[in-house]
């Protein structure tokens, strides 16, 4: 269990991480560096919301193009968290 403030990791699969239309709990605006198709999804390549680029996959063609800013979710059941030893 942490304790609140206790430094920790989060960690999520790629699949897991939604595209909002709007603010709300645990979204984050990113900005597309790249987009790669993938047939059933497309990866995509995001900077901007955390120290480390994002590569959320999301289902099918999203429209979005490199340069264009989005909104990430990120599910609270879908993410572990680790402690820091």
């Amino acid at each position: 269990m942490l304790a609140e403030g206790e430094a920790c990791t989060l960690a999520i699969r790629s699949e897991n991480i939604k595209t909002a239309k709007e603010e709300g709990e645990n979204t984050v605006r990113g900005r597309v560096e790249n987009l790669t198709y993938k047939g059933l999804s497309t990866r995509l390549e995001v900077t901007g919301c955390f120290w480390e680029t994002v590569y959320p996959s999301v289902p099918g063609y999203t429209g979005v193009a490199a340069g264009d800013e989005l909104l990430l979710r990120f599910p609270p059941d879908r993410l572990c968290v680790y402690k820091k030893q």
